[in-house]
């Protein structure tokens, strides 16, 4: 049996069984891509954090989901700090968190932008977010300044924007000053006295010092968890 795949004007042959049609987006972890015949979302491993959760990322998770979910259209965060600072964790702690509710999370490691990718993203209309790791990396300014529109919160979708970055002094000013494109701004200057006595009391043997060991570690602003 002959079967076709309509896509605007045109009707591509398609073997028949090879169209799964689905009403709406299978919760999951999907990366961005793009062909000849537009965007698409392709299933990745969804994140996963193995070992113990030190400090406040679980808090921060929590808030962030309530603030997307409390609001009415899309809310931008930006996640700032060394690598190893655990910026890249919270953002996949959100991302699971989200999937438990029923909320796909999607990738982007490609400088997309313009009107059609902003319109493929606005296409998905179920609640999701959308994740740029490394985004002064893999976007120039004029890049960044490309994507305003899209972060704006005009359109009618709702979306959950995690930008990660190393340094935030390479984000286009217009992107972070104006709080309709990012809400929250969470910038790791370091581990917090918080992470270093949770990490202490579980693998610490003379917990006693551990005091000492946070006051010395406020002595330096970069201590991360990859020094």
């Amino acid at each position: 049996m002959s079967c076709y795949l309509k896509e605007g004007e045109c009707l591509f042959p398609t073997p028949e069984g090879s169209v799964d049609l689905r009403t709406s987006l299978p919760v999951g972890t999907y990366v961005v891509g793009n062909s000849l015949r537009g965007f698409y979302l392709k299933e990745m491993d969804d994140f996963k954090i193995t070992g113990n959760i030190y400090g406040n990322p679980n808090k921060h998770a929590d808030r962030i989901l309530h603030t997307f979910h409390s609001r009415p259209n899309s809310t931008g965060v930006m996640l700032s700090g060394e690598k190893g600072s655990g910026k890249t964790m919270l953002a996949k702690l959100v991302s699971q968190k989200a999937a438990e509710k029923g909320i796909s999370t999607l990738v982007i490691n490609t400088p997309f932008n313009g009107d059609g990718f902003n319109q493929f993203i606005q296409s998905i209309d179920e609640p999701k977010i959308v994740i740029f790791d490394e985004f002064e990396k893999v976007f120039d300014d004029s890049q960044q300044q490309a994507l305003l529109t899209l972060l704006d919160g005009v359109y009618p979708s709702k979306t959950l924007f995690l930008l990660t970055t190393n340094d935030r002094y390479r984000i286009n000013s217009h992107m972070q000053n104006r709080p309709g494109r990012i809400f929250y701004a969470i910038e790791y200057s370091g581990l917090d006295t918080q992470f270093i006595t949770d990490y202490c009391n579980d693998v610490l043997k003379a917990k006693e010092h551990i005091p000492t060991i946070c006051r010395l570690a406020n002595l330096f602003s970069a201590l991360t968890s990859t020094c």
